[in-house]
């Protein structure tokens, strides 16, 4: 089979097994079904990964399918024409293993783990605007967010609750201790610590 996309620079492309129209799979399936197809095949040329795993409402904004319902009875398709297994996975959602022709899972690619897990996109917007900076009040490294432009410390001024909420709004008299001890601890740098 020839690769015309392939050789054209500046065209990005994934693989579809052949089969998939040969069989008659795409002419047969639902449009649910082809979408949800598609868009794992995408995922799995992307990521080199060949157990992956969404939840309905990742498959929802993804493929465009309308409803949780719909994607259930895609996936459900997807299952009885052997093109994908499924099993729980550990955030609610499924990993999806996609099936050769012959019904075993893609070997991945040299280098990454077969799965690929979830992670829920709070999570990763909590862990992704995290970095690690010198903090005068702890005497060392510690997690700090971006305020406005501001550097912030995560121990002194936490972003998110640690049960997942905004932290509850402290008294005037709490915010003004909590200053006075900041200021108690906070010195200036001198020469040698900035790098004079």
């Amino acid at each position: 089979m020839s690769n015309v996309i392939g050789g054209t620079q500046g065209t990005p492309y994934f693989q579809v097994p052949d089969s998939f129209v040969r069989r008659g799979d795409l002419r047969d399936m639902s449009g649910s079904a082809v979408k949800y197809y598609v868009f794992l095949c995408q995922q799995l040329n992307q990521t080199g990964q060949v157990e992956l795993e969404y939840t309905n409402q990742d498959i929802c904004t993804y493929t465009g399918i309308k409803d949780h319902n719909t994607a259930r009875k895609a996936r459900e398709e997807l299952q009885e024409r052997g093109r994908i297994r499924l099993r729980k996975g550990p955030s609610g959602g499924f990993i999806h293993s996609i099936l050769s022709d012959v019904g075993n899972v893609f070997t991945p690619v040299k280098g990454r783990k077969a799965v690929r897990l979830r992670i829920p996109q709070e999570r990763q917007r909590r862990e992704a605007a995290f970095i690690r900076r010198f903090c005068y009040v702890h005497g060392g490294e510690t997690n700090h967010w971006d305020r406005g432009g501001e550097s912030v410390c995560d121990e002194c001024h936490p972003r998110v609750h640690k049960h997942g909420s905004p932290p509850p709004e402290s008294s005037n008299s709490a915010k003004s201790s909590r200053k006075k001890a900041v200021q108690a601890a906070w010195r200036q740098p001198n020469a040698d610590e900035i790098g004079f």
